[in-house]
């Protein structure tokens, strides 16, 4: 029982991540930062961990970029690896990098 429950939540993520694919991306619209002195700042400290978690999923990874998903119990996603490209520049941004 166990099996078929891992499995009918395998095929239910794999059937929401293929609908989300469909989806068509648009760029976000230029939006003002804010120059206000209260703002959080911090550097990145790829060595460290972070986590952010819900009640039914998580990210784990690295600050140097690297990450996994999860959607419990199964994990959906490992090794993520983020590259940027950009208009009229033909070289590959690394974004972990």
């Amino acid at each position: 029982m166990p099996r078929l429950i891992a499995f009918l939540a395998s095929a239910v993520c794999l059937l929401h991540l293929t609908c989300l694919a469909a989806v068509e991306l648009k760029p976000l619209a230029r939006f003002p930062i804010s120059t206000s002195p209260l703002t959080i700042v911090r550097n990145s400290e790829p060595a460290k961990p972070f986590t952010v978690a819900g009640e039914h999923g998580a990210i784990f990874g690295q600050q140097d970029g690297e990450c996994e998903g999860w959607i419990f119990p199964v994990k959906i996603f490992s090794q993520l690896r983020i590259t940027a490209e950009l208009a009229d520049y033909p070289v590959p941004i690394d974004v972990n990098a």
